[in-house]
């Protein structure tokens, strides 16, 4: 069992590294960023989050971009609202979180 539940974990822990060299290679010449905020219930998971940074930290494509997890924030899901914030934010300044403007994506010319 412990050892299925490992697995669990690292599969997760690639799948969100898979995540963020997808959203840095999506984004490059659209958006500048340094760091990426988790925050939620889920990273209350120490495992997942040691495993997730370890990853990270290891793929030369985002090793540069500081794993930051909210430790500020509340730990359940409540910290959430912040990514609703900030992509409430995005769209009052005309850009969607992928970093195209909204006249961008309405001409069609945003990948």
């Amino acid at each position: 069992a412990a050892q299925i539940a490992r697995r669990f974990h690292l599969g997760l822990a690639n799948l969100v590294l898979d995540l963020c060299v997808e959203l840095l290679r999506n984004n490059l010449e659209h958006v500048s960023f340094e760091n990426i905020l988790f925050s939620g219930g889920v990273w209350q998971n120490t495992l997942l989050l040691s495993l997730t940074r370890r990853a990270i930290m290891k793929n030369p494509l985002v090793s540069h971009i500081n794993f930051c997890p909210a430790l500020a924030l509340p730990p359940g899901d409540a910290s959430l609202a912040l990514g609703q914030v900030v992509a409430a934010g995005l769209v009052l300044n005309e850009q969607t979180p992928g970093g195209c403007t909204n006249s961008m994506k309405r001409e069609n010319t945003c990948v």
